[in-house]
């Protein structure tokens, strides 16, 4: 019986070592090729991700991925400076959970949790979609939970003729089919997209989106851009985010303005709070269609065009704790909803500080500053305060 145990002893010890040094690996991981990426494990982040175990972490070398990656379980993936993922001829590989149209996305995270994407430079200029259909996506996360963190996302717009098609988004975070969808969005910089740089939509999605950097294209008369959009049920907050340059250009005048554009849009999502932005140069900056939105802490709002910085459509919204519009085209804030609240803020250079509807009620204004504005308060507006759609996406 002794002789018997010794043997089990000696092939433990002969087997665990082994054992430790498969784990280790199959929880740390390099991707790559070349000088700059010593003993890589794979040289195609997919092969990576499908080998690795539960939370393991993959290092991305340096380098130009042509590939699109699909995650399923937990899985930190972190580029080194230089990793590029840029996929040709990209095909759809996705489904919106709640339309069931097609996507083509570059990273998609589904049915997954704690998953990590960072540092990496997500990149569509070789997508070569020719359609309006499938939707463009630089990084999807669909019933998922984790951190899109420090990356940038880049060139998710068609070709010049389909400018008009309500695609191309640099990040999407959605839930459906009774799943949830908790997510980090922080620290990217993401440009070039045709329709929306950061959207979060549905109930069941929670989005902390901060510290990001939104370039849109300008002014254009494609699809009608937006910085973030967070809608349809999802909550969150924004804040401390540059967004900046979505104009619709078509849109010339309150009266001759079919869609316009947006900096910040909250379409059917309710108690959404925004902190500490710097928005401007858009056709609106913050757009409200929801619920008891609170305007808080120091957002920096400034130029909009042809539009009013701030339109508030939903009810019990408040603007409160030191913000800042700066020189909007018709008013610092277009009121539409009911018992709304504008406490404590600057409205500096433009035609109107609060442009109230004769449909809303409940209007709560004080301890504001007007400098160079013309009128302070027109209450009621003498003509309709609205033009055009925003043009959310769903």
């Amino acid at each position: 019986m002794k002789s018997i145990f010794a043997v089990v002893l000696v092939l433990s010890a002969a087997y665990c070592p082994n054992q430790a040094v498969a784990d280790s690996k199959s929880h740390n991981l390099t991707v790559g090729s070349g000088p700059n990426c010593l003993s890589p494990d794979y040289s195609h982040i997919q092969d990576a991700v499908n080998a690795a175990a539960y939370g393991a972490e993959i290092r991305v070398c340096q380098g130009l991925y042509d590939e699109t990656i699909s995650i399923t379980r937990s899985v930190h993936l972190r580029g080194n400076p230089g990793a590029v993922v840029m996929p040709s001829h990209l095909l759809s590989n996705a489904d919106s959970l709640v339309t069931g149209s097609p996507l083509s996305a570059i990273i998609r995270a589904l049915n997954a949790d704690e998953v990590t994407v960072s540092g990496i430079t997500v990149d569509a200029g070789a997508a070569s979609i020719a359609e309006c259909s499938p939707e463009l996506i630089g990084i999807l996360f669909q019933n998922s939970s984790g951190e899109i963190k420090q990356n940038t996302v880049r060139s998710t717009n068609l070709a010049p003729n389909l400018n008009g098609c309500q695609s191309g988004l640099g990040i999407f975070a959605q839930s459906g089919n009774g799943g949830s969808t908790q997510v980090l969005i922080a620290e990217n910089i993401i440009r070039e997209y045709q329709k929306n740089g950061i959207t979060a939509n549905e109930l069941g999605t929670i989005a902390t989106i901060r510290d990001n950097e939104l370039i849109g294209l300008g002014s254009t008369t494609g699809a009608a851009q937006n910085g973030i959009q967070l809608g349809y049920g999802a909550a969150g907050e924004i804040s401390h985010n540059f967004i900046t340059g979505h104009i619709w250009a078509p849109c010339v005048s309150p009266t001759q303005c079919q869609y316009f554009s947006t900096g910040i849009l909250i379409e059917q999502s309710d108690h959404i709070e925004m902190k500490g932005n710097n928005v401007g140069n858009n056709q609106v900056n913050i757009f409200v269609n929801g619920r008891d939105a609170h305007i808080s802490e120091g957002n920096n709002l400034y130029g909009s065009v042809v539009l009013d910085s701030v339109q508030l459509l939903g009810d019990d919204a408040i603007i409160d704790g030191g913000n800042r519009i700066v020189s909007s085209a018709r008013a610092g804030v277009a009121v539409l909803g009911n018992n709304v609240t504008i406490q404590n803020t600057k409205f500096i250079n433009a035609p109107i500080g609060i442009l109230k509807a004769s449909t809303a009620f409940g209007l709560v204004h004080d301890r504001n500053e007007y400098i160079d504005v013309d009128e302070a308060v027109v209450d009621p507006a003498p003509s309709a305060v609205t033009a055009g759609s925003h043009a959310p996406i769903r």
